[in-house]
């Protein structure tokens, strides 16, 4: 796992507030405390362990891949986020940060890299209301991984959320399913206790390029704000 990363102010997840995140190795975000779930995704609600779930799963990335992370109160991407929740959600918002972890061509457990896996989750807030967007793009989730799950866990044993096909082979298909119609993109309203989300699609069309929407490569798990 990454350092303890303090935020730019406090974030909403699940009803309560976090200062500070962590950038962990398997695939997610956990707030407050690092968290390894080993060779082993454990399934959803997990108690004390807040969690935003992009990819996590048996991550492996001594024999390939890296994971980076940033903090950007950059005006152009803060305005084309900001843009997009506008045009999904209805609320006239305006985002004052993102926070943007990458899992860049990461292997499986144990030192797998004949496949690798590639994968984006960022937070982004206007310090009152929390989002989370995941990104996917196609042909860049190539390893499944027993129990890989997407999605949510609020870390008090009861509320938490799944992406259809966590948990399941069919995970992998996560690069053309969308609950915003577009495949391999996922937004989600993350400040109160159950996250929302829209109608699930199946959507066959190339998503958007990671690398043309939040680009974060500085140096692996080193914090940088613009």
């Amino acid at each position: 796992s990454s350092p303890n990363i303090s935020l730019p102010a406090p974030f909403l997840f699940f009803g309560t507030y976090y200062s500070t995140i962590f950038v962990n190795n398997n695939g997610d975000l956990s707030f407050n405390q690092p968290w390894s779930c080993g060779c082993s995704p454990t399934q959803f609600p997990i108690p004390t362990y807040p969690l935003v779930a992009a990819y996590q799963a048996n991550v492996d990335t001594r024999g390939t891949g890296s994971v980076w992370y940033r903090i950007t109160q950059n005006a152009t991407l803060l305005a084309k986020a900001s843009n997009n929740i506008r045009s999904l959600t209805g609320t006239n918002i305006s985002l004052q940060w993102l926070f943007i972890a990458t899992w860049d061509h990461v292997g499986y457990c144990c030192t797998g890299i004949d496949k690798t896996n590639t994968f984006q989750a960022v937070l982004a807030t206007d310090n009152i209301r929390s989002y989370a967007i995941f990104l996917y793009a196609d042909g860049l989730i190539q390893w499944p991984s027993y129990g890989a799950q997407v999605g949510f866990n609020a870390g008090n044993n009861v509320n938490y959320m799944n992406v259809p096909g966590s948990r399941t082979p069919s995970i992998l298909n996560i690069t053309n399913t969308s609950n915003i119609g577009v495949g391999g993109q996922w937004v989600f309203t993350i400040s109160q206790a159950v996250p929302s989300c829209g109608v699930i699609y199946n959507y066959s069309e190339e998503a958007l390029a990671l690398s043309g929407y939040v680009k974060c490569y500085d140096q692996p798990y080193s914090s940088s704000t613009t």
